[in-house]
């Protein structure tokens, strides 16, 4: 298992895991303060001269894109862009007086409506459900949230039409602080997998994840630091036997306000990726 699968597990647990969403969209993005337009680009990396430089745009992963943030920490739209740094497609969000999405609504390059997310929350403010329309107004798929009586997400429910049974679902296990500290995913043929997570001292940050298979037996480990800005700078990834099995870290360069504008990913000591990113500021 090399570290494609590495990253692959990394993001999908750092981004998709709704347990762990923060109240505001721009903790999402590691960047603080009042910022407008947050810009990312992404390249494969290279070395010359004892140099990382960035090589060829990497369209292998997640979008080049520009976010805009209210001055409140919301994201309102995503421009999304194709090769040629030309609009491939964008989000726009609508949001009430309290900074709730109320919708969203993708249109593609030539300004046509390609879907649109209706969100709706409970007399608490909990989002509660997403349904995702398609542009013709066919509803795709519905997300349902579940919470307990602390109004702590526990549950999500997907399902992929009103004609269809329970596509997948996650089920969250909290400590007394309100953390996941499991996980576990289920598909049409029941479980998929589990993951069972530790935190670093009292942080939201996690030092350690278990992965599970679909009988509960340990398929592999992947351990966390993180650098003084609270950025994650290392990650491994174990065998069931604890035997190192993948490694990457990441150099950053920040701003004047302690937000990074560079990024360099190393697998194994060998620099394969560079982000850069563009902070506008109110």
């Amino acid at each position: 298992m090399k570290c494609t699968v590495f990253v692959s597990v990394l993001l999908l647990i750092f981004s998709c895991s709704r347990q762990n969403i923060p109240e505001k969209d721009i903790t999402l993005y590691d960047v603080k303060g009042k910022v407008n337009h947050l810009t990312i680009w992404h390249y494969y990396a290279m070395e010359e001269d004892g140099n990382i430089l960035k090589g060829v745009r990497n369209y292998s992963g997640e979008n080049d894109q520009t976010i805009t943030f209210n001055k409140k920490g919301y994201v309102t739209q995503v421009y999304f862009y194709g090769s040629t740094d030309s609009l491939d497609n964008k989000l726009v969000r609508i949001l009430d007086r309290n900074n709730r999405c109320l919708s969203e609504v993708g249109y593609n390059f030539e300004g046509e409506k390609t879907y649109e997310n209706i969100w709706t929350y409970d007399e608490n403010g909990n989002h509660i459900e997403q349904a995702e329309y398609l542009e013709d107004s066919t509803l795709f798929t519905s997300h349902y949230f579940h919470y307990n009586d602390k109004n702590q997400l526990y549950a999500q429910m997907v399902y992929r039409s009103p004609d269809n049974g329970l596509y997948d679902s996650l089920h969250w296990v909290l400590n007394e602080k309100g953390q996941q500290i499991e996980e576990r995913n289920y598909g049409y043929y029941g479980m998929n997998n589990m993951a069972r997570v530790e935190y670093d001292g009292d942080s939201k940050r996690y030092s350690k994840i278990y992965i599970y298979d679909n009988i509960e037996e340990l398929s592999y480990i992947l351990e966390f630091k993180y650098n003084d800005h609270d950025l994650l700078s290392e990650g491994f990834q174990y065998n069931a036997d604890t035997l190192l099995q993948a490694s990457i870290f990441f150099e950053y360069e920040y701003d004047k306000r302690g937000n990074w504008i560079r990024k360099v990913e190393y697998s194994d000591s060998t620099a394969i990726g560079l982000e850069e990113r563009k902070i506008v500021y109110y």
